[in-house]
């Protein structure tokens, strides 16, 4: 298997959105022409966690029943924790002590890309981390034309 650097030529792909993009462009285009392909729906992850409505109407648009949806549940505990694997216990630690959806933290609000250079600069070093704030900065104008058009 040949090695994988930043340098490598096609590796902006695995940092952008285009494909997606240009996949949300085609449905589009389907759907306008009466074709059978289905409108497209584009999700935000942070809207799934904050945004219980969005959930509901995805929910329905893919045949769900909103009102099945749990969004509050008892954390695990006491024998019942035992039970879990621990395996289980590591991977899913945040769910089984959470009593709902966690939010905080968790969404992509207020990132600022100063301080994510930073920390890359810090973990990769100053040439890693300018290659990967250009990929993001190179990838930003498919992202603010998805997120546009994404359920709300």
């Amino acid at each position: 298997m040949p090695h994988i650097t930043l340098d490598s030529k096609g590796l902006w792909i695995a940092f952008s959105l285009a494909w997606m993009r240009m996949t949300y462009e085609w449905f589009e285009d389907m759907a306008a022409a009466g074709s059978k392909p289905c409108k497209p729906i584009v999700v935000d992850a942070d809207d799934l966690i904050s945004d219980r409505e969005v959930v509901r109407r995805l929910a329905g648009m893919v045949g769900g029943d909103p009102e099945e949806l749990v969004f509050e549940w008892d954390a695990v505990e006491g024998e019942e924790l035992e039970g879990v694997g621990a395996v289980a216990r590591v991977y899913e630690s945040t769910l089984l002590a959470s009593r709902g959806v966690v939010v905080e933290g968790k969404g992509a609000g207020g990132l600022e890309i100063e301080k994510e250079v930073e920390g890359w600069r810090g973990e990769f070093g100053g040439e890693v981390a300018g290659r990967l704030r250009g990929f993001v900065e190179a990838a930003m104008g498919d992202y603010e034309y998805l997120k546009a058009r994404r359920l709300r």
